[in-house]
């Protein structure tokens, strides 16, 4: 049988996938794309870390939950509303 065939016959007579899928990870092969997405990992690493020190710094502050709250909303209210925004004009 050819090697240059995209599907080869199984033992059952039926064909299977190609050999050469691309893998999960040959997009990161691209520099740019690689750098992009580093770049967007150590910014929603940085995003979570000052959601947690928000929050700790306003349990330090104050020990009302509903303050605690209304900071951890006032933080994601932005997101939300662009985000709803966003998908009604779609």
């Amino acid at each position: 049988m050819s090697t240059d065939s995209p599907t080869e016959p199984s033992p059952n007579g039926a064909a299977s996938p190609p050999r050469n899928l691309a893998t999960a990870w040959q997009p990161l092969r691209s520099a740019l794309f690689r750098s992009v997405w580093i770049a967007t990992v150590v910014s929603n690493v940085g995003s979570w870390m000052q959601d947690v020190g928000s929050g700790w710094l306003m349990t330090s502050l104050s020990s009302s939950p509903a303050l605690v709250a209304l900071v951890e909303a006032a933080d994601s209210f932005p997101v939300m509303l662009l985000a709803a925004r966003a998908s009604l004009a779609c």
